[in-house]
Formats: C-alpha cells, structure tokens, sequence
C-alpha cells in the first residue's frame, strides 16, 4: 500500500506550490538535486499493490512511482473535470485569446488559450 507519511495532506497548499493536473489529481515529486526536480502525474493506482503509478520516460510503460529514482513523496495537484467554451474575443492576464476553461474538481475555471 501507499505510505502514507510521504503524501502531502492539503490540497491548498500544494495547488498554490504546483500548478501540475493530472487525471487522478495526484503527481509524484522527484528530487535529484537542490536545484533540479521534476513532477510527474500519477496516471492510475495499482489494483493490486495499491502503488501510484506514473509513465516512465526510459521504460514507455507505467512504473511504481517510488521505483523511479529521485522520488520523495506524493503530492494532491489539480484534477480537470470538465471544459467550458470561452466567450468570444476572451483574453487572458497576457492578451492571449483564451478559448476554452478547464474547470477542476473545487469548480475553479483556468483559461486555456491559443498561443498562435
């Protein structure tokens, strides 16, 4: 099973530390040094092991996402449950044309925009 000391418990904190989503709404945090690291989705748990699994670039398949080599802990990050069409000539923060809003799971809107 999961150990339970290496997920991080609130989902505010996280979201405003990593603007990561991922389908299950859950990432793997890997550290390989004090200036380099990286998140990876957890694209599904294990049925029988009940590990989070991610996709492993050298592999091309899902691995344990403690197996890869870096990993410090799990972490809650944003999980997209739908899309909504934007208004037409809706600009972002940037003036970019936003197109679309990805709504996550606390009903928050983020815009998705064209960068062409």
């Amino acid at each position: 099973m999961i150990n339970e000391a290496r997920i991080s418990p609130t989902r505010t904190d996280q979201k405003m530390k990593h603007s990561n989503w991922s389908a299950t709404g859950w990432q793997a945090f890997y550290e390989y040094s004090d200036s380099e690291a990286q998140t990876l989705p957890i694209e599904r748990w294990d049925s029988i092991s009940g590990k989070a699994l991610v996709v492993s670039e050298e592999h091309k398949c899902l691995v344990s996402a403690e197996d890869l080599p870096g990993f410090k802990r799990i972490d809650l990050c944003h999980r997209p449950v739908g899309f909504v069409a934007a208004a037409p000539d809706t600009v972002d923060e940037n003036s970019r044309p936003v197109v679309a809003w990805m709504i996550d799971e606390d009903g928050l809107a983020y815009p998705v925009t064209h960068n062409g």
